[in-house]
Protein backbone atom coordinates (compact mmCIF):
# COMPACT_ATOMS: atom_id res chain seq x y z
CA UNK A 1 0.00 0.00 0.00
CA UNK A 2 2.79 2.24 0.72
CA UNK A 3 2.99 3.17 -3.22
CA UNK A 4 -1.14 3.76 -3.45
CA UNK A 5 -0.98 7.42 -2.35
CA UNK A 6 -4.70 6.99 -2.11
CA UNK A 7 -4.34 4.56 0.77
CA UNK A 8 -3.75 6.97 3.47
CA UNK A 9 -7.44 8.00 2.77
CA UNK A 10 -8.99 4.63 3.09
CA UNK A 11 -9.11 4.76 7.46
CA UNK A 12 -10.48 8.10 7.56
CA UNK A 13 -13.03 7.56 4.90
CA UNK A 14 -14.20 4.06 7.16
CA UNK A 15 -14.63 5.83 10.60
CA UNK A 16 -16.61 8.62 8.92
CA UNK A 17 -19.16 6.25 6.77
CA UNK A 18 -21.13 6.03 9.65
CA UNK A 19 -22.04 9.76 9.92
CA UNK A 20 -22.36 10.08 6.46
CA UNK A 21 -24.93 7.17 6.15
CA UNK A 22 -26.87 8.59 8.58
CA UNK A 23 -26.78 12.62 7.07
CA UNK A 24 -28.08 10.61 3.71
CA UNK A 25 -31.08 9.06 5.55
CA UNK A 26 -31.83 12.31 7.32
CA UNK A 27 -31.68 14.49 4.02
CA UNK A 28 -34.93 15.47 2.53
CA UNK A 29 -35.79 12.85 -0.40
CA UNK A 30 -36.13 14.68 -3.96
CA UNK A 31 -39.76 15.08 -5.15
CA UNK A 32 -40.96 13.22 -7.61
CA UNK A 33 -40.90 13.71 -11.21
CA UNK A 34 -43.90 16.04 -12.91
CA UNK A 35 -44.01 13.80 -15.82
CA UNK A 36 -44.68 10.81 -14.21
CA UNK A 37 -48.39 11.32 -14.04
CA UNK A 38 -47.83 11.70 -17.73
CA UNK A 39 -46.20 8.74 -18.15
CA UNK A 40 -48.80 6.45 -16.66
CA UNK A 41 -51.80 8.11 -18.33
CA UNK A 42 -50.48 6.97 -21.89
CA UNK A 43 -52.72 5.64 -24.17
CA UNK A 44 -51.33 2.45 -25.85
CA UNK A 45 -51.73 3.77 -29.48
CA UNK A 46 -49.19 6.11 -28.58
CA UNK A 47 -46.40 3.70 -27.28
CA UNK A 48 -47.16 1.94 -30.34
CA UNK A 49 -44.36 1.35 -33.22
CA UNK A 50 -44.75 3.43 -36.39
CA UNK A 51 -46.12 0.82 -39.41
CA UNK A 52 -42.24 0.92 -41.26
CA UNK A 53 -41.01 -0.95 -38.18
CA UNK A 54 -41.14 -4.43 -39.63
CA UNK A 55 -37.54 -5.75 -38.16
CA UNK A 56 -35.67 -6.10 -35.44
CA UNK A 57 -32.99 -3.54 -36.94
CA UNK A 58 -36.12 -0.99 -37.72
CA UNK A 59 -37.05 -1.12 -33.97
CA UNK A 60 -33.57 -0.78 -33.10
CA UNK A 61 -33.02 2.37 -35.22
CA UNK A 62 -36.89 3.49 -33.82
CA UNK A 63 -35.37 3.05 -29.96
CA UNK A 64 -32.08 5.25 -31.32
CA UNK A 65 -34.27 7.86 -32.50
CA UNK A 66 -36.89 7.54 -29.76
CA UNK A 67 -38.04 11.46 -27.22
CA UNK A 68 -41.34 9.93 -25.86
CA UNK A 69 -39.68 10.49 -22.72
CA UNK A 70 -36.34 12.23 -21.43
CA UNK A 71 -33.85 10.00 -21.00
CA UNK A 72 -32.89 10.56 -24.66
CA UNK A 73 -31.71 13.64 -23.26
CA UNK A 74 -28.51 12.94 -21.97
CA UNK A 75 -28.36 9.59 -23.88
CA UNK A 76 -26.04 8.94 -26.04
CA UNK A 77 -27.23 5.68 -27.82
CA UNK A 78 -30.35 3.77 -27.51
CA UNK A 79 -29.90 0.01 -26.19
CA UNK A 80 -32.29 -1.96 -28.53
CA UNK A 81 -31.81 -5.45 -26.49
CA UNK A 82 -30.23 -8.96 -27.15
CA UNK A 83 -31.96 -12.12 -27.90
CA UNK A 84 -33.99 -14.21 -29.57
CA UNK A 85 -36.32 -12.96 -32.26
Amino acid sequence: WKNLPEAQDIAPLLAGAGARVERMREAAVSLANPLTDKWRTRVPDELALDDDVKTLSDVARAVDRCTRCPLYCNATQGVAGEGPK
